[in-house]
């Protein structure tokens, strides 16, 4: 983390909570199963890249006694679509904080960046009428004035991912019955151009059409490159 930010220093108490917050996503991970889930925190990736860099070794033996195989370390390519994989980090989560993935506040690994002002790191926030959105953070941790939006954090995106039921989604019975049938579910998503690393925002601060840098280059299983 040193080498990667050398001006950086999260303290005793940042690098505790990185650590629990990488954990969390490898529970989210293992959850899953084959289904990937996309890695929103640059500060938790940078303890999993330290991790791999000392001790890949005891990090896989750890996580075949934790859950019985190895969460994969992947990059996200910019023609990687991850949607759906940051979706169900989200529902993941937050079900592991037993905490609402609509409504209320975000589950750690969401919030760990804005937290530590980590460099080049994803300060995700709950906006109005449960809107999910993030600011990118500078080389210094400071957030830029824009804010992303994630229209494929919305409820009704959830819903249609098939990651939480019509009730907590808020949606009507017509629809529910509408994605059960076969329809397209709501999976898709009105966001902006696409992520250079992969994930897909929304407009900047409700505009359309802006791009955006959200999220992690890293996930669980999908996209290519670095393996554990």
């Amino acid at each position: 983390m040193a080498l990667e930010h050398p001006g950086w220093q999260p303290g005793t108490e940042g690098w505790e909570l990185s650590c629990h917050a990488l954990v969390q996503f490898f529970r989210a991970s293992a959850a899953s199963g084959d289904r990937p889930c996309a890695l929103p925190s640059r500060a938790a990736d940078l303890v999993w890249h330290l991790w791999l860099e000392l001790d890949p070794e005891g990090l896989a033996k750890w996580q075949r006694i934790r859950w019985g195989r190895v969460i994969p370390h992947h990059e996200h390519g910019p023609d990687k679509d991850t949607r759906e994989a940051l979706a169900r980090c989200l529902v993941r989560t937050c079900r592991l904080e037993r905490r609402s993935p609509v409504r209320g506040r975000l589950p750690l690994l969401f919030r760990l960046d804005g937290l530590l002002r980590t460099p080049e790191g994803w300060a995700y926030t709950r906006g109005p009428r449960g809107r999910v959105l993030h600011r990118d953070l500078d080389s210094e941790g400071q957030a830029h004035p824009h804010r992303w939006r994630h229209d494929e954090l919305a409820a009704s995106r959830l819903f249609g991912f098939g990651l939480i039921g019509a009730a907590e989604a808020g949606v009507s019975a017509k629809r529910a019955e509408a994605r059960d049938g076969g329809g397209d579910g709501g999976g898709g998503s009105s966001c902006g151009s696409g992520c250079g690393t992969g994930f897909s925002g929304g407009g900047c601060d409700g505009d359309a059409g802006c791009g955006s840098s959200c999220g992690s280059s890293c996930g669980s299983s999908c996209g290519s490159g670095c393996g554990s």
